[in-house]
Formats: structure tokens, sequence, C-alpha cells
């Protein structure tokens, strides 16, 4: 999945991916996936076990301006 979300062709502005089991690792890879990504708007990621660290990838994404258009990341339940 995480090579689909770099590939230049896609142009995805809403992604959910609703009780996956992503865990921290998983959220690490998708906000990398995200980074300089000029389409993605909103990010749902609820209940899939993010914790902290996990949760602290896309806050650095969002701090340091590497989602530019991002509007939305849900990670309530996790």
């Amino acid at each position: 999945m995480i090579e689909f979300l770099k590939n230049p062709r896609i142009h995805l502005e809403h992604l959910t991916l609703y009780n996956n089991n992503i865990g921290d690792e998983g959220a690490a890879l998708l906000a990398v996936a995200f980074c300089g990504d000029d389409d993605i708007k909103v990010i749902n990621l609820q209940m899939n076990f993010i914790k902290e660290k996990g949760a602290s990838y896309f806050v650095d994404g969002v701090t340091e301006n590497a989602f530019k258009n991002i509007q939305k990341i849900i990670l309530s339940e996790n």
C-alpha cells in the first residue's frame, strides 16, 4: 500500500483506513508516504492501535509543513 500511495500518478484526497491494526510502525510509514503530497487533505486512521509515538509522526509532519494541504487527521479511538 505504501508504494501505491507514493505513486505520483495517484491523486488521493481522502484516505480512510478504519480498524486496520496499523500501529505505530504503520503510522510512521504512512506519515513518510504523505510527506510532500500535495493532494491529500483528510487521513482517517481511527481504531488502529496508534499510540503517542505513532501520532507524533503526523504531528511532526504538520509542524514541519511536510503535509502541504492536509486539513484533517483523525486519530480518535486509538
